[in-house]
């Protein structure tokens, strides 16, 4: 354990370590992995920066996700707006790269980002609620 707040506990580990938390745990309601931190004052920063990310090593063309976001910028006065500049930087660089573009929508959460100020963590859930990966977390 690295460390621990008033509602999450942080941890080192790889992306199959947080598949098989997803999988085994009964504490958390998700197990975030951590694929970038940066800083973004603007909602174009904002996009360029989460377009960068190899989302297509995460999320099928042919998947589902939706983002989630907590923000805490006196800059933003619709949360809603991030999350829609997040998920279109999402889609469009799937899109470039696989030539077809995912669903979203908000039944299940995929991807996540949290912004506090100008700094945005971009977490990743690796298991959407009732998927199961095979045989991972079964040994």
């Amino acid at each position: 354990m690295i460390s621990e707040g008033r509602a999450e506990v942080e941890t080192e580990g790889t992306m199959m370590d947080t598949l098989r938390l997803n999988l085994l745990i009964r504490t958390g309601q998700r197990i975030l992995f951590l694929l970038d931190s940066f800083n973004a004052k603007t909602p174009d920063e904002l996009y360029k920066r989460i377009s960068w990310i190899g989302w297509e090593d995460y999320i099928s063309e042919n998947g589902y996700f939706s983002v989630t976001s907590s923000v805490h910028n006196p800059t933003i006065k619709d949360s809603r707006y991030p999350n829609v500049k997040c998920k279109d930087a999402v889609v469009d660089r799937i899109k470039e790269k696989c030539g077809r573009r995912p669903d979203t929508g908000p039944e299940e959460t995929r991807s996540s980002f949290i912004s506090t100020g100008g700094i945005v963590n971009v977490k990743f859930s690796s298991i959407p609620p009732g998927n199961l990966f095979p045989g991972v977390g079964t040994e």
